[in-house]
């Protein structure tokens, strides 16, 4: 994939795989599961897993914006981003009490929202609690998920049957719709994924004059901004690396960029020296 496509993709399976192409030691299993989706989701190396688990946590929150989410599953995910930090174990994240009616495909497709939107942040317990393939194949199934909770519009817009019978134009357009808003939804996680993550081909490095200079502010600033969540004051610490000397124009157009971001940021964790 080109930095063009990648930064034009809305296919989350291709991004999937670029994100973590460096880390795939099956390539031909890794094409063949990109190409046709048949065999294993390709599998984030240790020093990945941190943010295969933001990349749930972001698909999760954004939960946040669409859907009224009860008071349960808001508290699975400010604990899950607390053990993200590494302050509490997996076991200390409640499940939502839901017990899944059976296969993923089934729960997409035949339960009620409520249900959905639990199971998407309750499966931030199986993310938390795999490594290696399985949390890849966890981190998937959350995405799935809430692409699903999100992507339905509301449903007194759905199809209703009338004595006739079902108006079929009414049931197309539904799923029309439906499809459409989940597109939308799957380009969303994209972007998410090209916030975590700098295009593959390109790995940038913090230098150490860049971190020193002026009394090491950029670092500092960082630090503010990522305690507070302050994602808002990115553009202020690209002005901070430029003044120090940075040329480097990914990392300062990143920082620059109006797209949300969120916790895991590669630019802010370069900085951070987590990247």
């Amino acid at each position: 994939m080109t930095e063009a496509e990648w930064l034009a993709c809305r296919d989350l399976r291709a991004m999937w795989a670029s994100a973590f192409a460096h880390h795939r030691p099956a390539l031909r299993r890794a094409w063949s599961w990109l190409l046709t989706g048949e065999g294993h989701v390709p599998l984030p190396a240790a020093t990945e897993e941190r943010k295969a688990r933001l990349f749930a946590l972001a698909c999760c929150r954004r939960l946040l914006l669409h859907r009224s989410v009860p008071d349960r599953p808001r508290q699975v995910l400010a604990l899950f981003a607390r053990f993200v930090d590494g302050h509490p174990g997996p076991d200390a994240l409640p499940g939502c009490g839901l017990q899944r009616p059976g296969p993923l495909s089934r729960l997409v497709h035949g339960s009620p929202l409520l249900e959905v939107i639990e199971a998407a942040i309750g499966s931030l317990n199986n993310v938390a609690r795999a490594t290696g393939r399985d949390l890849a194949a966890a981190v998937w199934d959350c995405a799935a998920l809430a692409r699903q909770a999100i992507g339905p519009p509301d449903s007194s817009a759905g199809p209703h049957a009338t004595e006739g019978g079902w108006a079929w134009g009414q049931v197309r357009d539904w799923w029309r719709r439906c499809r459409r808003s989940r597109e939308v939804e799957e380009a969303a996680q994209c972007a998410l994924l090209r916030d975590l993550f700098p295009y593959p081909g390109r790995r940038a490095a913090a230098r150490p004059e860049w971190l020193a200079a002026n009394d090491g502010i950029a670092p500092r600033l960082a630090q503010a901004i990522d305690a507070d969540r302050a994602y808002d004051r990115l553009p202020i610490l690209a002005d901070a690396l430029e003044d120090a000397g940075c040329a480097n124009d990914a990392l300062l157009a990143h920082l620059r960029s109006p797209g949300r971001h969120v916790r895991g940021c590669w630019a802010l964790d370069l900085v951070l020296g987590k990247e």
